[in-house]
């Protein structure tokens, strides 16, 4: 029969208010529950989740601010609409304005497009971190493509996420093949692996031909 395992007060935790929060995920429970244990041993104060819906919800419940907005996304591109609504529209807070672009691209999601350009308008004003790039997709998708480039750039200004590979894709599709690449470069030097996939597919690979 095997020896007890001790538990982790029994090797010298450290007092809950001075331990690290880790948030561990992954989709097989035995692994999850090692690894949970192994780190509550090293004296951190660990949450289980099973799936990337899982951890956010979790991560929204312990007030982490960008969550509910991730949240939000991640039922979008699930196809969970009625999910992302509730999510975004019970975490709505012009305190947060990434909450806004969030609610946003749910209206987009529902057809109720003034209401969407409204959110982003607002939450432009009140500095969201990605509004200028979700009010471009906002406005190439209803083909005001001056405008969507106006906000690209915008975005680029602002330093928002994945700006440049943004831009790149959003002047590969106009046809600006040139422009893109020095936006994609820029990309590929941050470390981003889809704009070193689009170069190579801009550039030609010859294995595909």
């Amino acid at each position: 029969m095997s020896a007890a395992m001790p538990s982790p007060a029994a090797v010298g935790a450290a007092p809950a208010a001075d331990r690290t929060r880790v948030l561990l995920v992954d989709d097989a429970v035995d692994t999850l529950e090692a690894f949970g244990y192994l780190l509550e041993l090293e004296g951190a104060k660990v949450t289980l989740a099973r799936s990337g819906i899982e951890a956010l919800e979790q991560a929204v419940a312990a007030g982490d601010s960008i969550a509910p907005a991730n949240l939000v996304a991640l039922h979008l591109e699930a196809g969970r609409l009625d999910q992302a609504l509730e999510t975004a529209e019970r975490h709505v807070d012009e305190t947060r304005p990434d909450t806004l672009v969030a609610l946003g691209d749910v209206r987009v999601a529902q057809g109720r497009g003034t209401e969407a350009e409204h959110l982003y308008v607002q939450a432009i004003r009140l500095g969201a971190g990605r509004a200028h790039t979700a009010y471009a997709y906002y406005l190439a998708g209803n083909g005001d493509l001056a405008g969507a480039e106006r906000e690209f750039r915008a975005a680029v200004e602002e330093g928002e996420p994945r700006w440049a590979v943004t831009l790149a894709r959003f002047l590969l599709d106009a046809g600006r093949l040139d422009e893109a690449r020095g936006y994609l470069q820029v990309a590929i030097d941050a470390g981003d692996v889809e704009a070193a996939e689009l170069l190579a597919e801009l550039e030609g690979d010859p294995a595909d031909d």
